[in-house]
């Protein structure tokens, strides 16, 4: 066998079945943004209702610290469209990402991203400070209605759930090593 013919096999034996189905009763959430709001304070997230009409005005109070402001929003407080620039390293300083979250799960305060507009992925975990940015109404109580809801052929996507922590074998608590330092998510209410 060539590697050619060995790559292809390895392509065609590594597909995932998606046709499993598992029937199990998970508890559903009568009151998800209250849970929802419960699980992100137990990670270490602000989360915080706001109207629609006042995101802008929400984001200039959350950022009045923050010199360098990135997202693909054209928010009045962004000082940088992530997309514009050609190196990712290039967002090496930025304070505060802005990004949108497809949904969020009650029982553990994760929130899927598939920003597929968004060039660098980068921007999710290089900045001191994400805001996630989440319609109220797209919460799901667990994991596993989570996954049903995941398109399979995206080219990437990632649950965030909290700021970066880390710790070593001496148990020190390391926050923001890998990732932003601070998460607030933004529910958005019409």
């Amino acid at each position: 066998m060539n590697i050619d013919s060995f790559i292809k096999t390895i392509g065609k034996e590594s597909k995932p079945s998606l046709d499993i189905k598992i029937e199990i009763d998970f508890e559903i959430f009568e009151d998800k943004e209250k849970a929802f709001l419960h699980s992100l304070k137990n990670v270490a997230v602000e989360g915080v209702v706001v109207k629609k009409a006042k995101i802008e005005e929400k984001i200039k109070e959350l950022s009045k610290d923050y010199k360098n402001i990135a997202s693909i929003y054209p928010f009045s407080i962004r000082t940088l469209n992530s997309n514009d620039i050609k190196d990712p390293k290039e967002l090496n300083n930025v304070d505060l990402s802005i990004v949108k979250g497809k949904f969020g799960v009650c029982e553990n305060g994760a929130v899927w991203i598939e920003e597929e507009e968004n060039i660098h992925r980068a921007i999710y975990s290089i900045c001191k400070h994400l805001l996630i940015l989440l319609d109220r109404d797209s919460l799901v109580s667990t994991m596993h209605e989570a996954y049903e809801r995941i398109d399979p052929s995206l080219s990437y996507g990632i649950f965030i759930s909290g700021p970066s922590k880390t710790a070593d074998i001496e148990q020190s608590l390391v926050i923001g090593a890998h990732g932003a330092k601070f998460v607030t998510v933004f529910l958005i209410d019409e």
